[in-house]
C-alpha cells in the first residue's frame, strides 16, 4: 500500500520533535505536558506509517491525523511559550 506524502514527510519531523522534546525537559524551559505532547505526536507518525504498511485498516489513518493534530498544538504551545518570554505582562505584582 503506498503512504501519502504527509507520512514521508513525518519521518524528518519526527526527530525534531523528539529532539525539542528533548531539550525543553533537560532545560526545564517546556512544561511536561508540552513534552509529552511532542512524544506522543513523535510516536504517532511511524506508528502510522508501520500499521498502514502492516494492516489495510482505518487506524493507521486515524493515528497519523492524531499524530499531525498533536504536533499542531505542540508547535503553538512552543510558540506561545517563546512569545511569553519575550512580551512579559505589563501587570507587575507589588511587592
Amino acid at each position: 500500500m503506498k503512504n501519502s506524502g504527509w507520512e514521508r514527510v513525518s519521518f524528518g519531523v519526527d526527530p525534531h520533535l523528539l529532539a525539542r522534546s528533548v531539550l525543553g525537559t533537560c532545560t526545564a524551559t517546556l512544561q511536561s505536558w508540552v513534552v509529552g505532547v511532542g512524544v506522543v505526536s513523535a510516536v504517532g507518525f511511524p506508528g502510522s506509517a508501520v500499521l498502514r504498511a502492516t494492516a489495510s485498516s482505518d487506524a493507521s489513518i486515524a493515528m497519523g491525523v492524531a499524530g499531525l493534530a498533536l504536533s499542531c498544538v505542540g508547535i503553538l504551545a512552543v510558540s506561545y511559550r517563546m512569545w511569553s518570554d519575550l512580551h512579559p505582562s505589563p501587570i507587575v505584582a507589588a511587592t
